[in-house]
């Protein structure tokens, strides 16, 4: 039964860090940085930024950037325990951007799991952003604000196994946004508690079959936006083969809002996702999401967010690494939910990447890459922006 077991603490581990329903699955540590305690990484490079501010065409403002960004990582197991830690600084200076010319942001992540015996396991993160760019956010919500913004989560999670095949997973998790800008600050700060539940059946050696319920209530400084939810899917994961695995998740949320605007609403709920090796050296990755979201258009109290992305990973030969990702998401805003009387209205944002890695030695590399944006907006905030760059990454 040790495939059975392996396949439940997979499968377990995801659920107590927190269902994808209301949070992403952190990993401090690479796979490839596990064998040492200690990392430490410089990068650095130069960087031309087509739209620093994110503005409409007509008001595009371009510059060239420099980035530093020094990073220590500590992976430090304990016999049946593990501590794992990732601080990032990074620092930004534009050559042509007013009236700000530089960023500063800090990521710190921790996490520590521990096995109290053979049939409960327990884990616990954090995690701190501190950061201006709108693709920084942690939780992915589509925005476009250039403002300066902190966020913190925790989460806590234990396992424990009831039978030889079904494990019961409880899972807490507490975060907030604070942004600096007053007005910005009343319309989108927010606490955040999630609580769930969850059930893992082992149905065969590579199926694992899951229940999970969560609760979720979130405060906004403006309480209309204030609301509870309770979100109830089962879902499946299963290995295909030994290159192909997925993972399904699906049923519904029931959003409560304390609005005069709005009550409730009831929404399904999906999270599929699939991993594909196509070679040993070769790794392609998609999925698909549909939930209610939360937004930055403090007119509204949610939008109704679908999200599909693809990553691909190759070692094309042993010194040069090739990364592409694309991620296209639609949010559709309802008059229904809009507290001063907002119309319907779409955005949809494009996201591409591609990044090429050649290792000089085995201590430097050099990179290349390309990012691209596209926001079409229904509420007179459209943008694109092109970004390229060239820069060293050293390792210890």
């Amino acid at each position: 039964m040790r495939k059975a077991h392996n396949s439940l603490l997979a499968a377990g581990m995801v659920l107590v860090m927190g269902s994808s329903a209301v949070q992403a699955v952190y990993e401090p540590v690479s796979p490839e940085d596990r064998g040492q305690i200690l990392n430490a990484e410089l990068r650095t490079r130069v960087e031309y930024d087509d739209n620093v501010w994110t503005y409409r065409s007509e008001d595009e403002q371009d510059s060239f950037k420099v980035i530093v960004q020094p990073q220590v990582k500590l992976n430090y197991p304990i016999e049946t325990s593990h501590l794992a830690a990732d601080y990032r600084f990074s620092y930004i200076w534009y050559d042509d951007r007013e009236p700000d010319s530089e960023d500063l942001t800090h990521d710190f992540d921790v996490a520590a799991s521990t096995e109290f015996s053979p049939s409960l396991q327990a884990s616990a993160s954090n995690s701190l952003r501190v950061a201006q760019d709108p693709e920084l956010d942690p939780n992915n919500i589509n925005r476009v604000r250039e403002e300066d913004f902190l966020y913190n989560s925790t989460n806590l999670g234990m396992k424990y196994k009831l039978t030889e095949t079904l494990d019961m997973a409880v899972s807490g998790r507490y975060l907030f946004y604070r942004y600096d800008e007053d007005l910005v600050a009343d319309a989108l700060d927010r606490d955040t508690v999630v609580g769930g539940a969850d059930l893992l059946k082992q149905i065969n050696p590579t199926t694992v079959g899951v229940v999970s319920y969560r609760i979720q209530d979130t405060s906004y400084d403006v309480s209309e936006k204030d609301s509870t939810s309770h979100f109830l899917f089962a879902g499946v994961d299963h290995a295909f083969t030994s290159r192909l695995t997925t993972s399904l998740r699906a049923g519904f949320e029931n959003r409560d809002f304390d609005s005069e605007y709005r009550g409730d609403d009831n929404a399904p709920y999906v999270d599929a996702s699939a991993t594909y090796n196509l070679t040993k050296k070769a790794r392609l990755t998609g999925g698909y999401r549909l939930s209610m979201s939360e937004t930055d258009l403090g007119r509204y109290l949610k939008s109704d967010h679908h999200g599909i992305y693809l990553q691909y990973k190759q070692e094309i030969t042993r010194r040069i690494d090739l990364y592409l990702a694309g991620q296209y998401d639609l949010n559709e805003y309802d008059s229904e939910d809009a507290v001063d009387g907002g119309g319907d209205g779409d955005e949809a944002w494009w996201r591409l990447s591609a990044r090429l890695a050649y290792k000089i030695t085995e201590m430097v590399s050099a990179e290349a890459g390309y990012l691209f944006n596209d926001l079409d907006s229904d509420f007179d905030r459209s943008y694109d922006r092109n970004r390229i760059y060239l820069g060293l990454r050293v390792t210890y």
